[in-house]
Formats: C-alpha cells, sequence, structure tokens
C-alpha cells in the first residue's frame, strides 16, 4: 500500500478529525486510487493473456540500455502523470528490451530505440512510432491508435 493512501486511510478513519483534514483526506484518496508509474509487464504472453481477457490493446514499448532517447522517454513521457494515467486506462503495457528481447527486436523490425508499437487485443498490428516522442504529442499518438483500435 502507498503511502499516500496509508496516509489518507489514517486521516480518514479520524487519527485527525478536523473538516480542513477531511477535505485533505478525500483529495488524497481519489489521488491515490491512480496510478503512480506504468505498471509494465515484462511477458508478450502475460500481457496477450491480460489483452485477452480486458479487450484493451497492447503498448509495446521497446528500449535499449545505454539509449539517451530511451531515458528521455523514460525520464520526460513514462513519469507525466497524464500519460500514465492515459496508458494505464487504456491500454496492456508491456515493456522490452533489445538486451533481452533480441527476436521480438528481429520479429517487429525495430530500427532504432526507443520505438511504441500498439496491438489489438487479439495481437493484431495496428500502429507504431519510432524514436522519442514528447509527452503531449505521444499521448495524441496512442490516442488516435487507441480510437482506431475501438472502430
Amino acid at each position: 500500500m502507498s503511502k499516500l493512501r496509508q496516509t489518507a486511510e489514517r486521516i480518514a478513519k479520524g487519527v485527525v478529525n478536523t473538516s480542513v483534514l477531511a477535505t485533505v483526506s478525500a483529495v488524497l484518496l481519489a489521488s491515490a486510487g491512480r496510478a503512480e508509474e506504468i505498471q509494465w509487464l515484462r511477458s508478450a504472453a502475460q500481457a496477450g493473456e491480460l489483452a485477452a481477457q480486458s479487450g484493451k490493446p497492447i503498448l509495446v514499448y521497446i528500449r535499449s540500455a545505454n539509449c539517451h532517447y530511451c531515458d528521455l522517454m523514460q525520464s520526460n513521457v513514462w513519469q507525466d502523470p497524464t500519460t500514465v494515467d492515459t496508458v494505464m486506462r487504456d491500454f496492456v503495457p508491456l515493456k522490452l528490451t533489445r538486451e533481452e528481447n533480441p527476436e521480438a527486436v528481429k520479429v517487429l523490425q525495430v530500427k532504432g530505440f526507443p520505438t511504441t508499437v500498439i496491438f489489438t487485443a487479439d495481437r493484431r498490428y495496428v500502429d507504431r512510432l519510432d524514436g522519442y516522442v514528447e509527452a503531449e504529442r505521444f499521448r495524441a499518438a496512442v490516442g488516435k491508435m487507441h480510437a482506431d483500435v475501438r472502430r
């Protein structure tokens, strides 16, 4: 349980009991339900299973070690709260690395890093983003892909 949720629950249970803190508690509880970071799966089989159950498309993020633009994606895109919410709400997130998944990199014809590929819940290719993309542009692109999947 996150520290934020524990604090909110303590406040809500009356550990500290004032109307101001009750209001703060409500806000904390509401935000505690939001994902603080993307819960990446590391297994394609697991992602496929979860996608089949949930009906959500799979977002595959492929990176490489010692990749400057992959590090930028990590700090500027994957840490962005709105992007985290979007990915966790609309997709089954799967993270692969060139070093651990060379066969997937070959099959997906990844030429550069980072690369993001979207598949439907039944594993049909939708589209891809090659290279680093700022958070706002990333959300717009995957939002369009998500809409295309839902048609």
